[in-house]
């Protein structure tokens, strides 16, 4: 009785000692597996955050949001065009990112793992350029990504560039800076009307500025040599402006009973009433040899007697390039009654002046049909 009594005991004392190895084995084991769990979780975080995809989307949530985005704006002015206005781009990037979901894409031929470029998203329309920069290693050896920076409007389509077409001597301001070299995309482009006046004045010219990346409609103006310009939207050309000449109404009324002196003896001509010696007085160079070739209508009238009178003679867009060329548009309706029948002749010229020896020649002209 007394060696089973022994056994039992040293039995028991086997099985304690087991389980109390078994306990702290299973107790370091679920230490190890915690300790395990948190070092991957910790790895899976850091390396979550070493993905330069995952670093942008806290960007935008931090800084692209309505409360953030003046500020950022703000600290990047130097990403925005000279040309833009920065209470405009404020405005247009509150507007953004209120009013559609912000999103961002890799930048096509810019992205790589190592500089990471991307072009963020209102909607389907680009509001802004974020490039990251490697800011060290975190705990497991991943990199670390900071914004590098914050460009507005630079990278927008060539849709979004305005191209303004001025006289070159005009002083050209675009949301009150002027217009400089850096945005001149052609020089001296020959006004089209008045192009074939070089044997007697010099030819009027334009100068073509070209701005790509503004975000919001700018504010232009323009002077020439004291005079304000107007400015009117290109209807040619989408996302253009056009500054004119500016007129002379004082020169229009000197010159009133010239141009009206022109149509007349030009209408006369053509239907045999006038001469062509008389109009060509009025003319020098390209205007006085072509004259002789402008379509006639007398043919159509040939034997009969008619009677003739001029209902309209008007003069509009009158431009003065210089002090020595102008051109404008005239028409006049002129009216022929051969008693049987009766017909008017709508007519549509475009002038272009010169003046020699101190006084105004017709130096070239075009029908407008």
């Amino acid at each position: 009785m007394i060696e089973d009594n022994r056994s039992k005991r040293k039995y028991r004392k086997k099985i304690s000692r087991f389980w109390k190895f078994l306990g702290i084995y299973s107790a370091i084991l679920v230490a190890l597996i915690v300790i395990g769990i948190i070092w991957v979780y910790g790895l899976l975080g850091d390396y979550e955050k070493g993905m330069p995809d995952v670093a942008i989307g806290d960007v935008i949530k931090k800084q692209f949001s309505a409360d953030n985005i003046e500020q950022l704006v703000m600290d990047n002015a130097d990403g925005i065009s000279a040309y833009e206005k920065m209470d405009y781009v404020v405005s247009y990037m509150k507007n953004a990112v209120a009013e559609n979901e912000v999103t961002f894409a890799r930048k096509s031929g810019e992205y790589t793992t190592d500089t990471p470029v991307y072009v963020i998203k209102s909607g389907d329309k680009n509001i802004a350029k974020v490039s990251l920069k490697s800011e060290g290693k975190n705990g497991h050896g991943f990199p670390e990504w900071g914004v590098d920076k914050v460009t507005f409007g630079e990278f927008l389509d060539k849709d979004n560039s305005i191209i303004i077409t001025a006289p070159s001597k005009a002083v050209v301001t675009i949301n009150g800076k002027q217009a400089g070299d850096d945005i001149v995309n052609e020089k001296d482009v020959a006004v089209e009307k008045a192009k074939n006046v070089g044997d007697y004045v010099a030819v009027p010219t334009n100068t073509i500025y070209k701005i790509e990346g503004l975000m919001a409609e700018p504010e232009i103006s323009a002077t020439l040599d004291g005079t304000q310009l107007n400015v009117a939207v290109d209807e040619q050309n989408k996302g253009g402006y056009v500054i004119s000449y500016p007129t002379d109404e004082e020169l229009l009324k000197a010159q009133s009973d010239n141009i009206k002196n022109i149509n007349v003896e030009y209408g006369k001509y053509i239907i045999n009433k006038g001469s062509l010696t008389r109009l060509k007085s009025y003319m020098t160079g390209n205007a006085k040899q072509y004259v002789s070739d402008i379509p006639a209508v007398w043919a159509f009238l040939w034997g009969k007697t008619y009677t003739y009178e001029f209902k309209t003679n008007d003069i509009s867009n009158f431009v003065k390039y210089s002090d020595d060329c102008f051109s404008c548009d005239v028409h006049f309706d002129l009216y022929v009654d051969w008693g049987k029948g009766n017909k008017t002749y709508d007519t549509n010229l475009s002038y272009v002046f010169v003046k020699q020896n101190g006084k105004w020649y017709l130096a070239d002209f075009a029908i407008n049909y």
